[in-house]
This record gives C-alpha cells, structure tokens and sequence, in this order.
C-alpha cells in the first residue's frame, strides 16, 4: 500500500464510538458539527438523521437543566439519571426516537402563566392576550380584574408553532435548531414579580414592567450605587451645549431639552403609581404653533421652580444631543414579536460604554446564557464561559458580573450550579463547596464587575463519597438547606452554623425545595412538605403529598404550591391571595360553591388544603412548572 493510500486511510477512521460518546457532554452543537464533517467514519457516528446516541446528547444540552437547582446534581453511578422533562416525555412517548423527543420539546411546549395580572408579570395583561376568557379572570367587574385563574397560553414570538414533520431539511439539521433557537424555550424561572425565559440560543428574557418591584435585591451595600455612565454622560452633553437662558422673578430657566424619561436601557418602561414600581419624570420644552418654545408648568397658574410661565422666541433647529444615546437605548429594548409584555434583558457588559470597545451594537450578542434562577427580586443567570450576572436593583435593568476575590481559577474550579434565595444568592463551586452572598460591592467607574460579600459553607467541599453535596435550596438572609451523597441527614446552614434537621421520612433522600413558607423533601419512596416559619422549620407540620400519581417536581410561591407528576399532570394547593388565581383550579366562587375543594380565609383569600388536579384538556401534558409570588407558570404540550 502507498504512502498517500495509507494517509487516506487514516482519515476514515477515528477514536471507538464509546471514547466519543463520553466526550460529547464537553462538545458544543458547533463542535459536534464541525466533528461529524472530519471524514466519513465521524460523520456516520454522528449522523444527525439517525444516530441516537447524538440526538440524545442535544436534548440534554438544551433542556437537561443540571446548572440550576430544578434539579439535583447527577448522582454517581447513575447512568439511568434522567432530569424531570426527560422522565415526563419517556413516559408519554415510548415509541418515539430521541430526534422526535427533541423537536417535540423545541417545537410543541408552550409556555403557560395563571395567577396575579399586576404589573403584566404573566407575560400579558387582561386585555392583550386574545387567548383569555370571561370566565378565566377573577375581579368583581368586567373592567377590573385581579388574575387568570386557569393556564393561559402566552403570545411567544407570535405564537408560531412548527411540526416534527417540518423540523428541518435533511442536509443541515444543526442549522435548522440554530436559526429557531431564539423561539425555543429552554427554561423558565419565576421571581416575585415576574418570570424569566432562558431561549435555546442562550439569550435571556422578563416578563412585565418590573422584576424587582421597587425591592431592593442582593445588590450593592448599604446606601452605594453602581456607577452609571449613562447619566455621566448625559450630564457632560447638557453641560457642554449652549444654553440659552431667560431671566424672570430671579429665577433662570434652561431651554436645553432634557432627556426624555426612561433610565438607560430600561427593558421595561412603564408609568408606574404604586409603591414598589417604577415611575420616571423629565421636564420638556414644547414649541407653540407660532414657532416659540415654552417651558410647562406642573399646573396652571402654579410657578415652576420660582419662575412663571415663560415664552422665548424660537432658537431654531438643532441636531439631537440624545441621538446616539436614544438609539442605543431602542436596540436594547427589544421586545418578543407580537408581545409588548416580554422583553430582552442584558448584562451590563453587553454595552459599549462600559467598555473600551467602539464596536456599538455588535456586544449585545456576545454573552449566551445556560442557566437563570430567580429570587423574590432579583435573578441570576450563567453563560457559556461560567461566568455568573446578576440583576438585583430598582435602579437598573442591566444585569452585574459577579466575581468572588480570592478564589482559584474558573478554569481549574468551574460554577456547576446557581440559585436564588428569598432575598440572597448561592452557588456551588467545584472542590470549594457552596457559596452564599447578600450583598457585592457597587461597580466603580472603570470596572465591569462587581466582588461578591460571600461565605463558604463548611463542609460541603467534597466531591466524592458519601459527604459530597447532590442538592441545595436557598430559603432567605443566607439560610441554605443541602442534603449529601449518603441521603440521610438534611442539613441546614444559618448565621455560620450547620445542623442536622431530624426529620421522621421514610426513603433516601434525593432532592430538596425550598420557599418562603415552605420546604419539600424528595426521598426514593416519598415526598413530603414542612412548613417554615421565620427559618425555621415546623417538624410537626410534616406532610406526605397524598397524590396517586408519582411526583417528579414541585414549585412553590409565597403560599401556594404546585406539584408535577410523572405523567405530566399538575395538583396544586394552598392559599390563593387576593382572589389572584394562582392555583389554577378556575373562578373562586366555582372553587368554593360547586367543586367545594376551597374555602374563604378573610374577604377575597382562598386555602386549598388537599393537592387538587389542575385540568387541562387531555391531549394536554406539562413539562415542567415554576412558581413564584402569586403567579405560577408551566410548558405545556399538546399531544399529536
């Protein structure tokens, strides 16, 4: 054989197909690609129209979420390990191959929302979304409604719906996922006033007018504020332009336009009247039909501060100070197509006047996120280089690189998994163990990040045996519930210390869940709730969930509680405040008077006591749930 016969040989070949498998988890889609194009040997291995193994790895990497604590760490030895989503879908469809399983969960799962409509933090409000019945809003008139009392399809890139049949051409299916993978919904998390929408592409969406609710998050300490270029920058532009000024009643009155209204990059603008939101004002001159400018006063016959109204003739047209700051601001608010109430969030690094950088508009792309968690008010999401943001003020809609001093490097001590607590953050960090903060430094002119005030948990910094941490979940002021490898302690972390929590549960426990009132225990065998009161916990209230069905998932808001069985059917139970719907079980009255599965606490409270079936149609099955405040959300498919 030649020389040149053997170099052609040798590159249809390539390592055994056990070797890579077990190194897909560490390709990207655009590795896994680019290594199936190597030679034929690879591209048949990785076939995209036939390989199982392949499709398998895909569905794992867009909607196996292991960064978050939705789900427990893989456990060792565990090659049956198979998140909530993926048992659901198994068990729905047998018979379906793994591509099938995959575009059906890109495709077909819709995001839901029922419960408070305040704020549009369902994603809509009562009259923006075609999908909502008379009967499905709670309110005493037909002009004033508090919630939507039963699932409630959001409008999510106008609604577009894709078959399996159409999923993509033969020649390029990694294409096809990557041209659709704004649309595809990878996970959804619910804070206390709205949810957040991670996408298959890696980019980061909020529901309504505010995330924060006017609360203050774990953001900087004490009475400091994050360095704002923006209002910097506006103030040198009025100050460098000419002013022309009119004196009246010793006072001076500025003609140079302010401004106008929102914050820099504000994704949610909004009029707001209520404690807790946001309201902006601005002062504008306006210029009368015969070409003079006046400056408004607040009210008639009222002086403007120690000035009447005042007219000046016309200085003429002049270019807008604003322009580029204005645009800046319109490329970052980018709102879902179709839907006003859903809108793209950035990182603060994503703009360019953080930086050195003139490349504009090109930054808002860069950073691609796998993961997002959400507190009362305030989230955190993880990018694709396992870096952590976090959006945590009232002030800001622009999301704070979080660094910790003093730790090793990322490459050798990688973040493997984030959560949100009530009103504090943690992490779990590679051979360091699980982390918690409440409070970072405010970022300083000049910086693009911001050190985090943390703690390290003792004792959790295992990453092998019996003592190796496998879940976590955060309570509130640095209380963290974790269970270990062993599964027979619950620990539970508050003020420095750790303590075992004595708990009579049968089974081994493998995940934990946490709100502000309560606390779910996951065993083998079992699941249980307790009850939580100021951090600590009620062992007298625990309570087997008396469902038939096997339950995989759980999600809790302030008082209610939500339960996802393995069949893909959801039960939920509690209080439901303010007549706000979150229970889904439908209209109040119909709750109380007819089914008799509720009863009035108060003038417009609700308590369900048992878990109660929430019905959907039943070609219908639910994917995965999320909970927070007084809403509650879900992806919902609908069977073919």
């Amino acid at each position: 054989m030649s020389e040149i016969e053997g170099k052609e040989n040798e590159l249809e070949v390539g390592l055994p197909p056990d070797i890579v498998q077990a190194a897909l988890p560490f390709l990207t889609t655009d590795d896994i690609k680019n290594l199936s194009q190597t030679n034929k040997y690879y591209n048949t291995l990785l076939d995209f129209d036939h390989s199982k193994t392949l499709w398998h790895e895909l569905f794992h990497k867009a909607f196996g979420t292991l960064r978050t604590n939705d789900e427990p760490f893989q456990c060792q030895n565990s090659a049956e390990f198979k998140t909530c989503t993926e048992s659901i879908l198994r068990e729905a469809y047998p018979d379906l191959s793994w591509q099938d399983i995959y575009q059906l969960r890109a495709y077909d799962a819709k995001f839901y929302s029922w419960g408070y409509l305040k704020h549009g933090r369902l994603g809509f409000t009562g009259s923006s979304n075609s999908e909502l019945a008379a009967t499905s809003l709670n309110g005493p008139s037909p002009r004033f409604k508090y919630g939507v009392n039963i699932p409630t399809e959001v409008p999510w890139f106008n609604s577009r719906t894709r078959s399996r049949s159409g999923f993509c051409s033969p020649e390029d299916s990694l294409n096809a996922i990557k041209k659709d993978g704004d649309e595809i919904i990878a996970q959804v998390s619910s804070g206390g006033f709205s949810f957040q929408i991670l996408t298959e592409s890696g980019n980061l969406y909020s529901t309504g007018s505010t995330f924060s609710g006017g609360c203050k998050g774990p953001g900087p300490t004490g009475s400091q504020h994050d360095y704002n270029p923006f209002r910097e920058m506006i103030h040198n532009m009025e100050r460098s332009y000419p002013r022309i000024t009119s004196r009246s009643s010793g006072g001076t009155v500025n003609t140079t336009g302010t401004f106008h209204g929102r914050r820099m990059s504000n994704s949610h603008p909004s009029t707001v009247h209520e404690p807790g939101e946001r309201h902006s004002t601005s002062v504008q001159t306006t210029t009368t039909d015969r070409g003079q400018a006046q400056v408004p006063s607040p009210s008639p016959g009222r002086n403007y501060g120690g000035v009447p109204r005042t007219t000046m003739p016309a200085i003429g047209p002049h270019d807008n100070i604003y322009s580029e700051i204005e645009m800046l601001e319109r490329s970052a608010t980018k709102a879902v197509p179709g839907n006003n109430h859903i809108r793209r969030v950035f990182a603060r690094n994503s703009f360019p006047l953080y930086s050195s950088s003139d490349d504009n508009l090109e930054t808002f792309n860069d950073i691609q996120y796998i993961a997002v968690t959400s507190g009362r008010s305030h989230f955190l999401a993880m990018d694709r280089d396992n870096n952590i943001y976090s959006w945590d003020s009232p002030e800001s809609d622009q999301g704070v690189k979080i660094e910790f001093a003093n730790m090793p490097s990322r490459i050798t001590n990688p973040i493997l998994k984030i959560a949100c607590g009530w009103n504090f953050n943690s992490c779990y960090i590679y051979k360091v163990g699980l982390v918690a903060w409440s409070e970072r430094e405010a970022v300083e002119k000049g910086k693009s990040f911001s050190f985090a005030k943390y703690e390290i948990i003792p004792n959790t910094s295992d990453i092998n045996g019996n003592s190796r941490v496998i879940d976590f979940a955060c309570l509130q002021d640095n209380c963290v519930f974790y269970i270990n490898n062993d599964g027979d302690k619950l620990w539970k972390y508050h003020h420095g210390l750790s303590q075992v929590v004595d708990l009579n549960i049968v089974g081994r426990l493998c995940k934990i869940n946490v709100c502000f009132a309560a606390l779910i225990v996951f065993t083998d065998t079992h699941c249980y709730t307790l009850k939580i009161s100021n951090g600590d916990v009620d062992k007298e209230s625990l309570t087997e969930i008396d469902i038939e069905e096997k339950v995989i998932s759980v999600a809790s808001g302030d008082y209610h509680t939500v339960a996802l069985t393995e069949s893909g059917h959801l039960y939920s139970w509690g209080v439901e405040s303010q007549d706000c719907g979150c229970l889904g079980l439908g209209p109040s009255e119909r709750m109380v008077n007819e089914l008799h599965i509720g009863n009035w606490e108060g003038q417009r409270n609700i308590k369900v006591v048992k878990p109660t079936k929430i019905e959907l149609p039943e070609e219908y099955i639910c994917v995965s749930v999320t909970a927070g405040g007084w809403q509650t959300g879900a992806l919902i498919i609908k069977k073919n």
